[in-house]
């Protein structure tokens, strides 16, 4: 009896022993797929499964491997076209990224407390899924968690989550409401891109970075509040969000990406924030200013984003720079003029205003980046002025409607695609005497019979020379030009000045037309050249002639009109630097040009310009 226990003991140790597994060992329980990950454990993680999953399916919380039993603590590959939903056992404790990963189908799926992160990729492209419980231990949503989960609807993220990673609710088309926890410190690029139907989000006070496009063609947003603590707002961050109304940028803001409010400045975007009325900047904040709703730098010489909702922008004498994308996607502008003082407009600084019908540019600019007024589809004439040296590329591409253009004789070279499908193009006032280098298909879908105007005794050059070759008819013009008594003007409100124009001509040049207007009436009229200040602010005044070719030739008056009882009438020197403050003694303007005095609101204000100061009241 004692031996056949023994026996017995010897058979069963013996079994035991061939059923025992090593590290990493692999197995199929129930059509799962499994890995020992601990033998000692007995735990194990899923990393597949044979065939098609598809249906409901059950996750076990236990696999046998022979006469082991082993816990399921981890899950790898569960993805399947065909699975409707999907429950996890409470004994699993991680998720790998990418878990189910384009299970089109999948509707539901529980996830179990105790699970740390919800990982990069693991519900991406999950097109059905409608609705998740995320557990109160997660602390992290990884890059493209939620990437295409087109039909999610809304998600609650505990607070205990601390970072969202790039792309993680990419194209969530039909997500109309999600928290952000306080904790969170910087929502990435992408995170709630393509969010069409979020209507309304909160952005913690934690966080201190908004991404580059992290909530672009958001179309549906109509507000937003960027809390203090932010410091950096990224390229596009809130791009083509077309429902946009408003936006307030804290005094904790020091860097604003490109277009950050604006149209994407790429081929292809066409949808801008055409609703935004106004960017407002904190009192106090020591990187930008903002003015009438429009957002600049600190000392306002450079115009950083017009909102979307601006039908007409007459600018501060004070910038020198239109930044890149500034007014990218106004859709609604449909004039503007630039000052004199002008210098550089940035690359697609007007690109998509399907509105803008006329742009005046200044002779004080020197630079105009590319795609400046790209796909400006309204846009009749231009006239780029004689310091520009060339014509970047895709300039004016798709001006659909652009009929003439004036090039100055300071270009020498025109770069690719500049006037490409410019398809009611006319007549081309070309100045320069010399033919300028031309890119590839810088007049590709214009109409070949152009007549395209050069100087006197450069048609020959012209008609041979291969950038050229693509037009047929050339006509030769003779020299017009204009001289004003006077380029810039400072009056006060009531003041009246004359302004007188000179038009010196070739005997064979006949002038058709000639007229003054304003670019602002209500700051100051102009009759014949007589000028009237009738308000505070900003005037450009110009006289046109136009000759019997159809060319018009303009030039321009800066008109400034101050309030006698402001704070202008207190200065001593026009060039000297003038600080203003508040009588809390905030600094409301700190190395002020006097152009930018006559635009304070009204109020009692301190004035110091050198050793000199003044209580001062701006009516």
């Amino acid at each position: 009896m004692k031996m056949k226990k023994y026996l017995l003991f010897i058979v069963a140790a013996m079994l035991a022993t061939v059923a025992r597994a090593a590290d990493y060992d692999m197995f199929k329980y129930q059509g799962f797929s499994f890995m020992v990950i601990s033998e000692a454990d007995h735990e194990v993680e899923l990393l597949g499964y044979e065939g098609n999953l598809s249906g409901d399916i059950t996750i076990p919380s236990s696999a046998i491997n022979g006469t082991s039993r082993y816990f399921v603590v981890g899950v790898g590959d569960c993805s399947g076209d065909e699975i409707t939903s999907l429950t996890i056992p409470s004994t699993v404790r991680y998720i790998y990224g990418g878990a189910f990963e384009d299970s089109k189908n999948l509707k539901s799926v529980n996830i179990p407390d105790g699970i740390p992160a919800i990982e990069g990729n693991t519900f991406r492209g999950c097109s059905s899924l409608t609705s998740l419980d995320i557990p109160a231990s997660v602390t992290k949503i990884g890059d493209n968690a939620f990437w295409g989960c087109s039909s999610l609807q809304s998600l609650n993220i505990p607070a205990g989550v601390t970072k969202i990673g790039e792309n993680a609710f990419w194209e969530c088309s039909s997500l109309t409401s999600v928290n952000i926890p306080d904790g969170v410190t910087e929502i990435g690029e992408y995170t709630f891109a393509g969010c069409k139907s979020l209507q309304s989000i909160t952005i913690p006070g934690s966080v201190t970075k908004i991404g580059d496009y992290a909530f672009q063609e958001c179309s549906g947003l109509t507000s937003v509040t960027i809390p203090e603590g932010v410091t950096e707002i990224g390229t596009k961050a809130f791009g083509s969000c077309s429902a946009l109304t408003s936006v307030t940028i804290p005094g904790t803001v020091t860097s604003i990406g490109r277009s950050a409010f604006g149209v994407a400045n790429s081929l292809g975007a066409s949808e801008g924030c055409s609703a935004l009325a106004e960017i407002n900047v904190e009192e106090g904040n020591k990187h930008f200013s903002s003015e009438d709703g429009v957002l600049y730098n600190l000392d306002k010489t450079v115009l950083l984003a017009c909102p979307g909702a601006k039908t007409e922008y007459t600018f501060p004498a004070s910038v020198t720079e239109i930044g890149e994308s500034a007014f990218s996607g106004c859709s609604n502008l449909t004039s503007v003029t630039i000052p004199e003082g002008v210098a550089e407009i940035g690359g697609g600084a007007f690109s998509c205003c399907s509105s803008l019908t006329s742009i005046f540019i200044p002779t004080s600019v020197t630079k105009i980046g590319t795609t400046a007024f790209w796909k400006c589809t309204s846009l009749t004439s231009a006239i780029i002025p004689d310091k520009v040296t060339s014509i970047s590329e895709r300039l004016f591409m798709y001006c659909s409607n652009l009929t003439s253009v004036t090039i100055p004789a300071s270009v020498t070279k025109i770069d690719e695609w500049a006037f490409y499908d410019c398809e009611r193009l006319k007549a081309i006032y070309n100045l320069n005497p010399t033919p300028q280098s031309v890119g590839e298909d810088a007049f590709k879908y214009v109409p070949k019979d152009a007549v395209v105007y050069v100087p006197k005794g450069s048609y020959k050059d012209y008609f041979v020379n291969s950038g050229w070759i693509y037009f047929s008819d050339f006509c030769e013009m003779g020299v017009l030009d204009i001289a004003l008594s006077e380029t810039a003007l400072r009056l006060d409100i009531g003041a009246t000045a004359t302004v007188t124009a000179t038009v010196t001509k070739d005997e064979d040049m006949t002038v058709e037309s000639e007229e003054w207007t304003s670019s602002n009436p209500e700051v100051a009229t102009v009759d014949n050249g007589v000028i009237t200040a009738v308000a505070p602010g900003l005037a450009v005044i110009c006289f046109t002639a136009v000759d019997a070719n159809g060319m018009h030739h303009i030039k321009s008056c800066n008109v400034t009109v101050i309030d006698p009882s402001g704070v202008d009438a207190v200065i001593t020197d026009a060039d000297a630097p003038v600080e203003v403050f508040n009588l809390q003694g905030v600094a409301v303007l700190r190395g002020a040009a006097s152009s930018e005095l006559g635009n304070l609101p009204a109020g009692l204000y301190i004035v110091r310009q050198g050793k000199v100061a003044r209580k001062v009241l701006v009516k």
